[in-house]
């Protein structure tokens, strides 16, 4: 027990290190410092930085993806099921402790695009579900009752993920430059996109 409660606090050092500055700018010194432990017990649990910061990746990829996309597999309509993909996402990547967790999943898989698509990989297949199956029959649905032009499901899903991940990557350019300084201004307009996403995505997609 006093093994994987060490481990546990390991892991939560290593995650808060990573996220602060990314894989290449981490020291196993300073992970061991963050969680209380000597450096010798990080080497004995995982043996390098790489097995270790794969272990994070492991627990913080599901809260960017597969764990948001259980939704689509509620009972709801698909605007409803829009609406609320996005009010998750923008939720859980607002919060203080995640928002910089989609920069590093991004910068990783741009210099490891093949391991670390596995590892995300991985993530999605833990699902007891399709999403993609699941957007499809909704989309047909709606398409069927004349609400809405059909759109082919990998592309909605792209279109919503980018849209909700995207200004999160990029807070500290907007915050400098669109709001000039202004931090509250910059909050706030990340907290609206849990509204303006859905209608922007729900309107492009309506029948005329």
């Amino acid at each position: 027990m006093e093994k994987e409660s060490t481990k546990k606090q390991i892991l939560e050092a290593a995650q808060k290190v990573f996220t602060e500055v990314g894989l290449d700018g981490a020291r196993m010194q300073k992970i061991a410092d963050e969680a209380d432990v000597n450096k010798a017990m990080l080497h004995y649990y995982f043996k390098s930085k790489n097995k270790l910061f794969k272990s994070v990746f492991r627990i913080i990829a599901p809260k960017v993806f597969p764990e948001i996309l259980q939704v689509l597999n509620k009972d709801m309509s698909l605007f409803e099921k829009i609406e609320k993909l996005v009010d998750n996402y923008i939720t859980v990547l607002i919060n203080n402790n995640n928002e910089k967790i989609p920069l590093l999943i991004l910068n990783e898989l741009n210099k490891n695009p093949d391991e670390f698509s596995d590892i995300m990989l991985e993530s999605f297949n833990s699902l007891d579900f399709d999403p993609l199956k699941e957007l499809e029959k909704d989309i047909q649905e709606e398409v069927l009752a004349g609400k809405i032009r059909y759109i082919d499901p990998q592309e909605l899903l792209i279109n919503i993920i980018s849209m909700c991940i995207f200004p999160v990557c990029a807070k500290t350019f907007l915050q400098k430059v669109i709001f000039k300084g202004e931090k509250d201004k910059c909050q706030q307009f990340l907290i609206t996109r849990r509204e303006t996403i859905p209608k922007f995505i729900i309107n492009s997609i309506k029948s005329d």
